[in-house]
């Protein structure tokens, strides 16, 4: 009866693994088409690319960027929750799910939008609801303390510095997504004064 009741377990633990697989890659698949347009529109609207030239080139970068750039926003969304161990696989399978519906939604209306954001968002949610709305085990602020080593330029003598982080859920997700849109406008009118001038 206890074998039984394990390899209940394992099997209802294998099929959320491969419902949450599914999703996965249903995520990656709408994240791709959606970033494939937003990154070939303006290539295509001012023809500075043909449509099959600006998706080859999305594509290729788009391979190319975790490859070449790095995790840096894979460690930022896994590092704003706390999710147990043992609740894994249905909080993800739950953001994904979120995730490829809010994609889903805005392709189809042609709505700018953010898969990250989305993620973030359907992660933060199920998060929640797995630990039954306990605000705990969201990280909307932290701050980290390190110390490095630097070369002072005048004497070049090794300095020990003190260097404070600040991570979490505000400053490196809420606070950019209202301020990006905002900067963005400023920078352009700027380059394009600047051009104009």
């Amino acid at each position: 009866s206890e074998r039984r009741n394990g390899v209940d377990i394992v099997r209802a633990m294998d099929a959320g693994l491969a419902v949450a697989l599914a999703f996965a890659f249903a995520f990656a698949f709408t994240n791709g088409f959606m970033d494939a347009a937003n990154a070939i529109a303006t290539l295509v609207a001012t023809r500075a690319a043909r449509p099959v030239q600006a998706l080859v080139l999305a594509s290729v970068f788009n391979m190319l960027g975790p490859l070449l750039i790095g995790s840096a926003v894979a460690n930022t969304i896994a590092g704003i929750v706390t999710v147990p161990a043992n609740e894994m696989i249905s909080v993800l399978g739950a953001a994904l799910t979120g995730a490829v519906a809010w994609n889903g939604i805005t392709w189809w209306r042609g709505l700018p939008s953010s898969s990250s954001h989305a993620l973030i968002g359907g992660l933060v949610g199920s998060t929640l609801a797995a630990a039954h709305g306990d605000w705990k085990v969201i990280h909307f602020l932290e701050t980290k303390t390190k110390t490095i080593e630097v070369l002072d330029p005048a004497t070049g003598a090794k300095v020990v510095q003190t260097v404070v982080e600040h991570g979490g859920l505000l400053p490196k997700v809420i606070i950019p997504m209202f301020t990006s849109p905002f900067v963005g406008l400023v920078v352009g009118f700027l380059v394009m004064g600047a051009l104009y001038a």
